[in-house]
């Protein structure tokens, strides 16, 4: 520092406002040569006047079968079969290719594995698993339920922005029957998966540490930004201050994810388990007898281990004391002595060891009927504002912030109701139509599913240090599009992949080659590898 690196003035880091991502995006009109044939759709207009400015030329369409195939594992995660792709050939025949193309897409669209295999994109994104990872990896035996809840979304071609305020805030939605609340709850497991730190001794700091892995979950997943480095410090990039991160702290400080427990038995995750939410038939009247169920076998699982390890200290002293019994000068008199002392109190414990043993076995044979269980979400009774941790340590703290949602973007400055946590307003405005981010981040993940990059080559980071756009005017119509169109996936990947951009072949064009080796301008289909789980399936 004293030789001069340098560390933007905050006012000038604040300036980043003016940075493409946080403009609202605007719809225009492409420029391209009248009549061009090879446009068939307005994103091949945009493509094709980027293609003709950079001087490439772009690849033929791709043969019938290699589209079925590209189509079919792009939107299914399957190859398609024989009979696909004879039936796929006579259609052709019979009608014409745009006809039979158009068909082939509404089928894979309206196919159950459609949903299966976009939820899976999703749940990469939100950090799905069924387990905890990291120091203990503990089994999540509910966690299903929120993968199924997105696949059921995709198939249903839930409305983005529904999609996301149900897994934000939909314990906080007005449900018009059971089966829709059970579903509202289920879809806020968004906030309670990801990895956790059942090690951790402090409590405080466990906390802290899982609300910045929800802040910088929803900022990556969400708004392609990387909200978490302010946790510390005013973001140096970007124009997020410290403030704007505690605000936000204080909406899950207010928050209660419901995870259940780490790995049952262990002393050190005892004071980090939580409930369960009780979901379908008969869910409020069984859930008290089930988790008093669940809270005993935690009760006697860890009184079971700890007899075991109280016995296994009492047994490393004896084997010790007999080691030492056979070196040469030992006193043996009282060695003796010493194993006949312990050999007496591990018989004790042996009897201690057995009875914890059959206890929670006789326990494990009583389980009441359950109500399902899922990992979920809910406010706390009493919400509270959080304080700026000084360089984000819990034990160095500074003033406190009022609940609320980053300054950056255009909004109201709505009021955080007193007895709620703000997950609802934060919520409606990341999915707010003036939230510049929202769509064009939905929008690029869509792209480069399809396209194995997206038009954004960071799609977690639309900030000052992430890329920027190839085709900015092209992103931001898809974005306007995406919005206004109701916010269906569906029909954004139906009018990617209608495009003669997505029909090119996968041949190199020389020319093309040498000017854009990269294929940033899109002259020809990218090839891509098929992904592990395809791979598997398509042997099957």
């Amino acid at each position: 520092i004293d030789s001069g690196a340098h560390w933007p003035a905050k006012s000038s880091r604040f300036e980043s406002t003016k940075h493409w991502a946080f403009q609202p995006p605007r719809r225009a009109t492409p420029a391209t040569t009248p009549n061009d044939p090879w446009c068939q759709t307005l994103i091949d207009e945009w493509i094709r006047r980027a293609q003709q400015t950079a001087n490439v030329t772009p690849a033929p369409p791709a043969p019938a079968a290699v589209l079925l195939r590209r189509v079919t594992f792009d939107l299914t995660g399957l190859p398609p079969t024989s009979a696909e792709l004879q039936e796929f050939e006579t259609d052709i025949a019979k009608t014409n290719f745009a006809t039979a193309w158009d068909r082939v897409v509404e089928r894979l669209l309206a196919s159950r594995a459609y949903g299966e295999r976009w939820a899976r994109h999703w749940l990469d994104v939100v950090r799905y698993a069924d387990s905890n990872g990291r120091d203990r990896n503990g089994y999540y035996y509910h966690a299903w339920r929120y993968r199924d809840y997105v696949v059921e979304s995709l198939n249903r071609d839930t409305p983005f922005d529904q999609f996301v305020v149900e897994q934000l805030a939909g314990d906080l939605l007005t449900s018009t029957d059971a089966n829709e609340r059970n579903k509202h709850l289920v879809a806020t497991g968004f906030l309670a998966m990801g990895p956790k730190a059942f090690e951790e001794s402090k409590p405080e700091v466990f906390r802290m540490d899982m609300i910045d892995e929800q802040i910088d979950l929803i900022g990556r997943s969400l708004l392609g930004l990387s909200i978490g480095c302010a946790r510390c410090h005013d973001h140096k990039f970007d124009p997020l201050p410290t403030r704007d991160y505690y605000a936000m702290a204080g909406i899950f400080r207010s928050t209660q994810p419901q995870y259940g427990h780490g790995t049952r038995g262990i002393k050190a995750t005892a004071f980090h388990h939580t409930k369960l939410q009780p979901v379908g038939p008969g869910a409020v009247e069984l859930a008290k007898e089930g988790q008093e169920y669940l809270d005993k076998l935690q009760e006697l699982t860890l009184k079971q281990n700890t007899a075991r390890s109280d016995r296994y200290r009492v047994q490393r002293q004896l084997s010790d004391f007999k080691v030492r019994l056979e070196k040469p000068g030992a006193d043996i008199i009282n060695i003796r002595a010493e194993i006949d002392r312990l050999t007496g109190i591990l018989k004790t414990w042996d009897a201690t060891v057995k009875a914890a043993e059959e206890e929670l076995r006789d326990w494990q044979q009583r389980v009441p009927k359950m109500p399902g269980w899922a990992m979920a979400a809910h406010d706390l009774p009493s919400p509270e504002n959080c304080r700026i941790h000084v360089r984000g340590e819990v034990s160095n703290l500074g003033e406190v912030v009022p609940r609320g949602l980053p300054r950056v973007f255009p909004h109201e400055q709505r009021q955080i109701p007193g007895g709620s946590s703000g997950r609802l307003e934060l919520a409606d405005w990341v999915v707010d139509h003036r939230n510049p981010l929202t769509a064009r981040v939905q929008v690029n993940r869509v792209w480069q599913r399809l396209f194995g990059q997206g038009l954004v080559s960071t799609p977690d980071d639309f900030g000052v240090n992430g890329a920027r756009p190839s085709h900015p005017e092209l992103l931001d119509h898809l974005a306007v599009r995406f919005m206004s169109d109701e916010w269906s996936v569906k029909r954004l990947i139906r009018e990617l992949v209608l495009s003669r951009t997505y029909r090119q072949s996968s041949d190199p064009v020389p020319e093309s080659l040498e000017v854009d080796p990269g294929n940033t301008w899109l002259w020809r289909m990218p090839v891509r590898r098929i992904d592990a789980e395809s791979l598997r399936d398509a042997i099957l």
